[in-house]
């Protein structure tokens, strides 16, 4: 069961990489092959789907789960700010949470770095959020 605000659910074929396919089959997580580089829920296979919502039914907390499981959900956290712009603290409490987790992951951290530049050039954040982003880089002791 899905409780958390931070995801999109669709009826149909939708441009958002993060958006839950309600029509899209889901099959055997047993039988998922490796995501792509770029990686959807809508381009996923069945059993690639069923491995991101059992990820996301849990805690989102499980650090042998490939990275691109955690990419899609990314992609709904960026929408939710850069595009949406609602949800500012439920996302930064979001991205603090899965950088415990997933930060050792040099292309997870490049990209939340990314992430955090284009939310401050578009005034998304405030001066605490460097403070927060300095807290959460991976060379931080």
């Amino acid at each position: 069961m899905l409780i958390e605000p931070l995801t999109y659910v669709a009826s149909g074929d939708v441009p958002s990489a993060s958006a839950i396919v309600l029509t899209a089959p889901v099959g055997d997580s047993r039988l998922a092959s490796p995501l792509p580089y770029w990686p959807s829920y809508g381009a996923a296979s069945p059993a690639q789907r069923a491995v991101y919502l059992d990820w996301l039914a849990g805690v989102r907390a499980d650090p042998a789960v490939p990275i691109g499981y955690v990419f899609i959900y990314f992609y709904g956290l960026e929408q939710r700010v850069l595009v949406d712009d609602c949800d500012h603290v439920e996302v930064r409490a979001e991205l603090r949470r899965l950088l415990s987790v997933y930060g050792g992951d040099a292309s997870f951290s490049a990209t939340r770095s990314d992430c955090c530049r284009s939310w401050r050039c578009r005034g998304c954040i405030d001066s605490a959020e460097d403070e927060l982003r300095s807290e959460l880089s991976p060379t931080s002791g």
